[in-house]
């Protein structure tokens, strides 16, 4: 059942990139035939850093720290980072941003930025599996210490603790 959760997860986050490319979004270029492929789960706690609400819906900050448990060790760490979401009721869907996103380990950091959609936070769609709310998303880091000189690139699909992770790693222009 987690490995059937997880290809869906993969899948999905394939789906997002060609939503977010239709909405103008941006998205990755495509991994050089030199780049390494990674998968890797994340394992997050988060905390809700702040709350506004709005006439329709309500505007949500939140802090994640997520174990990255990746097949690559230069990606597996600590990630940290903070988002703000706009909900609005009327719509099954949000999106969230974060420009302040980090892997830490011990062979240096990843400093990065990137955007999620956030769907089915209700719990009613049958393609979350019963999952919500399930984000999808995006992220790109560039590499500090002994990274330096390369680039980190990853799609995620999960929940708000779970999260299965495909990316790439390679060299910067």
């Amino acid at each position: 059942m987690v490995a059937l959760r997880k290809s869906s997860a993969l899948v999905a986050a394939s789906v997002l990139v060609a939503v977010l490319a239709g909405c103008g979004g941006e998205v990755a270029e495509k991994p050089s035939s030199e780049a390494t492929a990674v998968v890797g789960t994340s394992d997050c706690s988060f905390l809700q850093t702040s709350f506004e609400a709005l006439s329709e819906g309500a505007v949500i900050g939140e802090h994640f720290t997520c174990t990255l448990e990746m097949s690559d060790a230069r990606v597996s760490g600590v990630e940290e980072f903070d988002v703000v979401t706009t909900f609005d009721p009327a719509e099954p869907a949000a999106l969230w941003t974060s420009d302040t996103d980090s892997i830490t380990n011990d062979g240096g950091i990843w400093r990065g930025t990137g955007a999620f959609g956030v769907v089915d936070f209700r719990g009613v769609s049958p393609f979350a599996e019963g999952v919500f709310p399930f984000n999808y998303g995006e992220q790109h880091f560039v590499g500090e210490g002994e990274y330096a000189g390369l680039s980190f690139t990853y799609y995620v699909a999960g929940s708000n603790t779970t999260g299965a992770i495909a990316g790439w790693i390679e060299e910067t222009g």
